[in-house]
């Protein structure tokens, strides 16, 4: 999680948000840190620096994810390439290479 974003929220509601984060839900996020649904609810609803809080932390592990995807798609066309690339290869290893990269451009 990134820290910047929930240090100024209890240890109660940073263990919350990090179970809702993790795709529990609400009643399972209450119960992990020992308070009702209707308590995590009404922090996600009318506790403008936990919902933030939330909002921010969501946002900040889809661009973190994004990244990640991003290099994992740049080394998986460069290791495409070098089979394409590769004179040692087999003409099928090097057709599918070729075909893999050209069914996603």
């Amino acid at each position: 999680m990134a820290p910047d974003e929930t240090r100024h929220l209890s240890r109660t509601k940073q263990r919350a948000l990090v179970a809702l984060l993790e795709g529990h839900s609400i009643t399972r996020a209450a119960q992990e840190v020992g308070v009702t649904r209707q308590t995590v609810s009404g922090w996600m609803n009318h506790d403008r620096a936990f919902g933030a809080s939330l909002e921010q932390v969501r946002q900040w592990l889809i661009q973190r994810t994004r990244q990640e995807v991003e290099a994992a798609a740049i080394t998986a066309v460069a290791s495409l390439l070098e089979v394409l690339n590769d004179p040692k290869a087999s003409a099928r290893s090097r057709v599918r290479a070729a075909a893999a990269i050209l069914d996603k451009v």
